[in-house]
């Protein structure tokens, strides 16, 4: 194409002065070079048909035309006609061609937009309705004083009930909202002061505006990326730039970003209007079915305050549905806000704490959880709780994080823990009672951890936190009894006795499970017996939730009554390890009552049963203890019953002490090893006796058909001695 610029002078004669009046006009002309001839290569032919189709060329100038035509057969352009060869300026220099990727807006004042500060009159209502018929400038003039008005709620009740602005403003909404920037926010403004009253929603949905604003969301952001692909198409071309052409080009990138601040207020109000309207069920299963969080994540790249405010405050009302999250996850929402939240993304603080409230709604999701990790938003969150103004949604998100195990260990940081124990052990009055129990639970699962529990005794504040817990805090005493499971519970040993006398003290049924649930962790053989026991008050607590589960009675208890029966079992093993508490414990009857936990069958759970025994097997690894329960006690004898009756698993344990009892009585030695010949001759002495039941039915002993009680232990060495009898006799 060939642009031919010129000047035309035209000469006017007025035949009655004889006045001859002269004109200076610029023009411009045109020139397909392709449609002029197919002899394309013959640039002389080419200027001479120039010539012809412009006569007021001198034809002096036909070898400039052919120069011109010459350098326009060399240059290279791309698929869209734009001229790939770069210019030289007449320093030299590269002068780039930058293409007018603005030129679809109208001229309409978008950038200097002339505001009307002149106040609305309602009176004339009609008047600017009739505005909305004319041009786009009347119509702008229309729709602002019209968006002024409607900021009223009586003024808004009006025009609700005048259909010819409510049809005259919702048409132009549907046939010029492309058109001009300024019209659209104007009407977006009215839509708005709609939508914040409830009872104009059904008017909104049934003129269909949330699909119309939808169209232009989405119309909006595609030209604003379409505008920076070609500046960047721009830029790939034309790597250096000569003063002159870097100042073209800066100029291009401010009017860019001042068209984009337009588009931001457009997108705000219509996100507005969307987020009030998203109350209804349908509304907000059509923007889901429209993917507006995708165009709401798009939008989270614009570095505006307001825009931001708006967009994370709707992406945070629309996570708390199922079908939101879904999408969320498809469109990488987390990355985009870890793109927000980044350090040095300059962003206000409502913007982040609308952030951290939608990452708390995301980190329910087990994906993405694993995104915030990926994203290393955990460091960034981790940051925000040292901020007042943060730190109790910060804290939620970290708990809720903390229930994932294996994210847990990801959040065991110095610097976190040592805030999180600052705040358990010093009394502020601006830290409410909900997030303390907040930090108290996030602790709680940190603590869980190996690695958890030795930062928080690197804090130096476990000491605090122990007087805390002594004193009836129950999340204190949690957070005690997990470190107590790990290898900082040498801690405890100086605070043992006192953890046993809050135990005795309280009335909290889960302060005192969580008490004995400590006292049966740590390593009691470094402790005093007697600073446990409490003269034997801790003794009475003990059998109370022993006596609950043997009972098996409906009692209003907040724990889990065979939870509650293994610690208490755990802390009588552990009390056990040392003789002068085996002692205690055996004096105070607890052999017996567990004994007839181990008779209960099947209304005992096996995991309550592991621990019985081996809190039997720690009793009789002492002689005295042993001696004891051999000559004065019926857990022999109980255990010789239970070992006929249970599994295989539990039988091996039985007969294991047995043997331990029967190496300190030479009684019980003879009877072990006539059970171990019945166990391990069990399917032989089956076999043989049905096949013989008839013949050996009616055999007695002293006169009765031995039998064992169902229902109490044997209780003789005369009853073992028939067994032995019956048998020889059997096998005979």
């Amino acid at each position: 194409m060939l642009l031919i610029f010129g000047e035309v002078t035209l000469s006017i004669l007025f035949p009655v002065t004889g006045e001859t009046q002269q004109i200076v006009e610029d023009f411009k002309k045109s020139i397909c070079l392709l449609g002029l001839s197919n002899a394309i290569n013959n640039s002389d032919k080419i200027a001479k048909e120039i010539l012809a189709m412009c006569p007021f060329i001198d034809n002096s100038m036909i070898h400039n035309l052919v120069e011109v035509v010459e350098e326009l057969k060399l240059r290279e352009y791309d698929q869209n006609g734009m001229v790939v060869k770069k210019e030289t300026a007449s320093d030299g220099s590269y002068l780039p061609r930058f293409p007018e990727i603005f030129d679809s807006l109208d001229d309409e004042n978008v950038l200097d937009e002339s505001s009307n500060d002149e106040e609305p009159d309602f009176g004339k209502l009609d008047h600017y309705v009739d505005l909305l018929y004319e041009d786009i400038p009347h119509k702008i003039e229309g729709l602002n004083c019209l968006a002024k008005l409607s900021k009223c709620n009586s003024y808004l009740k009006e025009i609700s009930r005048h259909d010819s602005a409510i049809n005259a403003v919702f048409q132009t909404l549907r046939e010029d909202s492309k058109k001009s920037s300024t019209l659209t926010k104007h009407i977006l403004t009215i839509c708005l002061n709609f939508a914040r009253i409830r009872d104009f929603h059904e008017l909104l949905i049934n003129q269909k505006i949330p699909m119309l604003i939808l169209e232009i969301v989405d119309f909006e952001l595609e030209r604003c990326e379409k505008w920076k692909s070609q500046l960047l198409e721009i830029e790939a071309h034309d790597s250096v730039f000569s003063a002159r052409s870097l100042n073209e080009h800066q100029k291009k990138l401010v009017r860019l970003e001042k068209l984009t601040s337009v588009q931001n207020v457009s997108l705000k109000i219509s996100f507005q209007i969307l987020h009030c309207l998203s109350e209804d069920k349908g509304v907000r299963e059509t923007l889901h079915e429209n993917k507006v969080i995708a165009s709401l994540g798009d939008t989270l790249e614009r570095r505006d305050n307001e825009l931001l405010e708006v967009v994370t405050s709707f992406l945070q009302n629309l996570s708390s549905f199922r079908q939101c999250i879904n999408e969320m996850i498809r469109v990488d929402l987390v990355g985009q806000l870890a793109a927000l939240l980044k350090e040095g993304t300059p962003i206000s603080k409502k913007v982040v704490n609308n952030a951290l409230h939608l990452l708390y709604n995301l980190s329910f999701s087990c994906d993405l959880r694993e995104k915030i990790c990926d994203y290393e938003l955990i460091s960034i969150i981790v940051n925000c709780f040292e901020k007042s103004m943060f730190r109790e949604i910060t804290a939620r998100i970290l708990y809720v994080l903390s229930m994932d195990s294996l994210i847990r260990i990801k959040l065991a940081k110095p610097a976190l823990l040592d805030s999180l124990m600052r705040c358990l052990t010093t009394n502020s009055d601006t830290d409410t009672r909900s997030f303390i129990t907040v930090v108290a639970s996030l602790v709680l699962n940190l603590s869980r951890t190996r690695r958890g529990a030795k930062m928080i005794w690197e804090t130096n504040k476990l000491g605090l936190l122990i007087k805390s817990a002594i004193n009836q805090d129950f999340f204190a005493m949690k957070i005690v009894r997990c470190l107590a499971e790990h290898d900082v519970a040498f801690v405890l040993y100086d605070y043992a006795g006192d953890i046993a006398s809050a135990l005795i003290n309280s009335s909290d049924q889960e302060f005192v499970m969580e008490c004995i649930g400590i006292l049966g962790c740590i390593d009691l053989q470094k402790v005093s017996i007697q600073s446990i026991v409490q003269n034997g008050k801790i003794f009475p607590w003990l059998k109370q939730t022993l006596g609950y589960y043997l009972d098996k009675t409906e009692i209003d208890v907040s724990f889990d009554l065979t939870t509650a029966s293994i610690d208490v079992i755990l802390l009588l093993r552990n009390l056990s390890q040392v003789e002068e508490g085996a002692r205690l414990v055996v004096a105070e009857g607890f052999v017996d009552v567990l004994l007839k936990i181990s008779h209960l069958g099947s209304k005992t759970e096996e995991s309550v049963i592991d621990h019985i025994l081996l809190f039997f097997e720690t009793c009789v690894k002492h002689e005295s203890i042993s001696v004891y329960l051999a000559t004065k006690s019926c857990l022999p004898n109980g255990l010789l019953e239970f070992a006929k009756r249970t599994t295989e698993k539990h039988r091996g344990k039985a007969i294991s002490i047995l043997e331990q009892i029967g190496k300190f009585d030479e009684t019980w030695k003879e009877n072990v090893q006539e059970l171990n010949f019945l166990a391990w001759n069990k399917d032989w002495t089956d076999a043989v006796t049905a096949s013989s039941r008839s013949e050996y039915d009616a055999v007695s002993v002293n006169g009765q058909k031995f039998r064992f009680q169902d229902d109490s232990c044997i209780t003789s060495r005369d009853a073992i001695t028939s067994l032995r009898n019956y048998n020889r006799t059997f096998l005979l």
